[in-house]
């Protein structure tokens, strides 16, 4: 029988001692308190780290509304099944760990009572702050609501943000210009677009290509744009089809998201069409997955790591009182080409 007293929580005078502060100092801190003189940043930034090391957590019961730090971030998802959203959460999670904070999910794309019962939560304050991660019509309203009760929020791949929200995104514009320009310098001139227009950042992919092709290739085929319902491999797998079956299939295909070309490779591999030899399939986003499938899969590159990086730094410097007043309120990252065997040069007619 094991007799052995449970080990007791971290106290804030344990806090104190792995930081080598006072306990007053790391209370003042951890609670949000105002401080008689200044604590430097690299103060503030050790204490958090030791009460992480040490799992400490302030009581969330015992603070009131107005005091102290919950050391919870909210997390709203528009779709928790894509794999996008998975890397995203991971490195989000991951980079507010190392600060001290836990991260909170709710998948807000799908269950209404799910979103009711997140409302309540920010009602009751238990979060410091929230990531929004990506657009949609209830994620709008959501962001708008939560602003009454959370004065902490970032936007993460969100192409329209709300006013007063800083953004972290992407330059889907170029990514797109990125894929084309590789294409079309490999030879190709039918290149066909596998497109989803629910979500602003997809739109946008969709509005880059059709300028782009514009000005590059006369009387471009209607149907070589395949607008999907949604964002997954049955959709790209139809789509792709879709082209194949045309009396003058495409020699390459752009395809929107990673996951929508990984169903455009099976299509291509049930109809027997080799890919690059045949048929050369570009995605966007480089998620994990991307290097693994066959042909490994030439793409664009989303970097979800830095972005989540730059996300929690801000939301972070945000909950501290340490964001100065003259920050940016949007951060437009840069996407780059990974190329792999997915595309070739066309054949010769």
């Amino acid at each position: 029988m094991n007799t052995s007293s449970p080990r007791r929580p971290p106290t804030l005078a344990d806090v104190a001692a792995r930081a080598g502060v006072s306990k007053t100092t790391v209370s003042r801190v951890l609670n949000n308190r105002p401080s008689p003189i200044p604590i430097r940043r690299e103060t503030v930034e050790r204490i958090v780290a030791a009460a992480a090391e040490l799992g400490y957590r302030p009581s969330p019961t015992a603070r009131g509304p107005t005091r102290g730090r919950s050391y919870v971030l909210g997390m709203l998802l528009r779709d928790i099944g894509d794999p996008f959203s998975h890397e995203v959460i991971d490195a989000f999670s991951r980079s507010v760990k190392t600060r001290g904070y836990r991260v909170m999910l709710s998948n807000v794309g799908s269950d209404p009572t799910e979103e009711e019962y997140f409302l309540q939560l920010f009602s009751d304050r238990i979060s410091d702050g929230v990531l929004v991660l990506g657009d949609s019509p209830r994620s709008e309203r959501l962001t708008t609501a939560i602003a009454d009760t959370v004065k902490h929020i970032v936007g993460f791949a969100q192409d329209n943000p709300l006013p007063g929200v800083v953004s972290v995104a992407l330059d889907n514009a170029q990514g797109t210009n990125l894929a084309l320009d590789y294409l079309y310098g490999l030879g190709h001139q039918r290149i066909a677009h596998i497109a989803c227009t629910r979500y602003t950042d997809l739109r946008l992919r969709l509005e880059a290509y059709k300028q782009y092709m514009a000005a590059r290739v006369l009387g471009l085929p209607e149907d070589y744009i395949q607008v999907v319902p949604s964002n997954s491999l049955s959709s790209g797998r139809q789509a792709m089809l879709t082209l194949l079956d045309m009396a003058q299939p495409p020699t390459a295909v752009y395809v929107t998201t990673d996951r929508l070309a990984l169903g455009a490779l099976r299509a291509a591999a049930e109809r027997g069409v080799r890919v690059p030899t045949e048929l050369s399939i570009m995605g966007f986003d480089d998620l994990a997955f991307s290097e693994a499938v066959w042909p490994p899969l030439t793409t664009v590159h989303y970097p979800i790591k830095e972005m989540a990086q730059k996300a929690a730094e801000v939301l972070i410097e945000m909950i501290g009182g340490r964001r100065p007043a003259d920050a940016p309120m949007s951060y437009i990252m840069k996407p780059t080409l990974v190329v792999r065997a997915s595309c070739a040069a066309p054949r010769a007619l």
